[in-house]
């Protein structure tokens, strides 16, 4: 009797044992993914844009929505979430790298302007998240329910058209003597468009998945809430009265920094799996409507500033991102279980993104001249984006079986900026992009750590644009008159630009 109730008594302190093993990490790793809210903001630079997320998925082209099967799911689609079984937790960061290039065309017969480059640096972005299936319920083999937390960012660089942190000039046909020409000027020739743009938006998510595995077909479905914060960085210089370029006496540098609180959206996704291997998905990413506050700094040109001054610097900012819609179709052969493809398609409603809107109501200008003085009027920034669509192929293969696999992708986007509206502030014309990965596993009886590396190279083809609409931006201009008189066109030029992507990915998983 002694020896069963001690028996009994050993049972219970085994499972109390495991208990606090496993939610001793998960309360460890929730800890750690609520650090990631007082992160360093230069820690998770980021843009608005590539739309995979993941070492996994970027060795793929981003073909992860119908196979998708680690944690960056809870972006790509929710609903494989439930296909994780264990406790698992994932670590993974991007390197991103924009080699962006512009070579403003000549005015009237002029002179050349000397080419300028984006000298930003590469920028981390980290992807931090845990998941678990609620074992401990002890569910009917054919439900699963799985739970997951993450933070991530999308992917993007900075663009930095005047000078790095190290103090490299991105224009350096501008040094000396001739930094003073309306070639040059002050941050080079395309001032008037962008010196230097750093977005940074981070997602804090939560996501659930149930699935229902029968004999014939298993049935996934998620969904996922998201609080999402974006900030930006933004300067470029527009002019006070003058519409002339080639005049910089009334060149105005202005700065615009800014945050959100976090602002809610979500995400949800479906997954049919079929037992001959085959998986069909799609998922939905709500938009998003961003509201800022922050501030904005304006440096008046010597000529003027005995004739106005500026009181104040509150400015709000807003925008909108778009909703997308992501489609796919994975196969695994059951004859050949060692070899996994996907084709997606993905749509992204980007035709949302007219402008970016500066409300300075709260600025106003001093002066004794009667026609300057007021309020600072709202200042719109044209983007007119157009919605955008892209394929993508991605295929994985285990080259040692339950240790070494290997990955490979390809995708084509048809780009959200037309060619009349391109400018520096963004790398996203027309583009196609090759992705490599390998991935090395670790297994410890039920347990295995992972470690996956993959690289992209994403190319745009160079672009000539004769008939830009992108306009300088002239303060004292109101509304309907920029309208009906157009300000001198700025986006004219050659581009040349790309993406490079370094990504790595630490995994461990708790579990079968």
């Amino acid at each position: 009797m002694q020896r069963e109730q001690k028996s009994a008594k050993q049972r219970r302190m085994q499972r109390i044992r495991g208990w606090v093993v496993r939610w001793g990490w998960v309360g460890l790793c929730v800890c750690v993914w609520l650090c990631a809210i007082g992160w360093d903001h230069d820690a998770h630079a980021a843009g608005f844009f590539v739309p995979s997320v993941g070492a996994r998925a970027s060795g793929m082209g981003g073909a992860f929505i119908a196979g998708g099967d680690d944690l960056t799911v809870m972006w790509h689609n929710p609903a494989n979430l439930a296909r994780i079984s264990g406790l698992q937790v994932q670590l993974d960061g991007a390197f991103v790298w924009v080699p962006f290039s512009f070579t403003r065309a000549p005015m009237d017969g002029k002179k050349p302007f000397p080419t300028s480059e984006n000298v930003g640096d590469m920028q981390p972005v980290p992807f931090l998240g845990i998941s678990y299936d609620f074992g401990a319920l002890k569910l009917p083999k054919m439900h699963k329910l799985v739970v997951g937390i993450a933070a991530w960012a999308p992917y993007d660089g900075n663009y930095y058209w005047d000078k790095d942190g190290s103090g490299k000039i991105a224009q350096p046909d501008c040094l000396g003597d001739k930094k003073d020409s309306y070639l040059c000027q002050t941050n080079g020739p395309q001032r008037y468009s962008l010196q230097r743009y750093d977005p940074i938006q981070l997602y804090l998510g939560m996501a659930l998945s149930y699935g229902l595995e029968l004999p014939f077909m298993s049935v996934y479905i998620g969904g996922g809430f998201q609080l999402v914060k974006t900030d930006i960085y933004q300067s470029l210089t527009v002019k006070l009265i003058n519409p002339d370029t080639t005049n910089t006496s009334d060149d105005a540098p202005i700065e615009v920094q800014a945050g959100s609180a976090f602002q809610p959206s979500g995400n949800f996704g479906l997954t049919l799996a079929f037992p001959i291997g085959l998986s069909l998905a799609a998922s939905f990413q709500l938009p998003l409507g961003v509201r800022m506050e922050g501030t904005l700094k304006a440096e008046v040109p010597k000529d003027f500033q005995a004739l106005a001054s500026l009181k104040g610097d509150k400015v709000k900012v807003n925008l909108e991102l778009p909703w997308i819609l992501r489609t796919g179709i994975a196969y695994q052969p059951t004859f050949f279980p060692r070899l996994k493809l996907e084709v997606s398609f993905v749509y992204e409603a980007w035709s949302s993104l007219k402008e970016i809107v500066l409300d300075p109501s709260e600025i106003t200008i001093d002066s004794p001249i009667p026609a300057f003085k007021g309020p600072v009027p709202i200042v719109k920034i044209p983007r007119n984006w157009q919605d955008s669509w892209s394929v993508r192929a991605g295929a994985q293969i285990e080259i040692i079986q339950r240790y070494l696999f290997a990955r490979a992708g390809y995708f084509y986007e048809s780009g959200s900026v037309a060619n009349k509206h391109f400018n520096v502030s963004s790398a996203h014309g027309e583009r196609h992009g090759i992705g490599v990965g390998l991935e090395g596993q670790l297994h410890f009886g039920k347990h295995h750590l992972r470690l996956a590396a993959s690289f992209t190279h994403v190319f745009m083809q160079e672009l000539v644009v004769a008939n830009s609409e992108e306009r300088v931006v002239i303060l004292s201009q109101k509304e309907e008159d920029r309208l009906k008189n157009p300000p001198p066109a700025v986006g004219n030029g050659t581009y040349r630009a790309g993406m490079e992507l370094f990504l790595l990915s630490l995994t461990y998983h708790w579990g079968d």
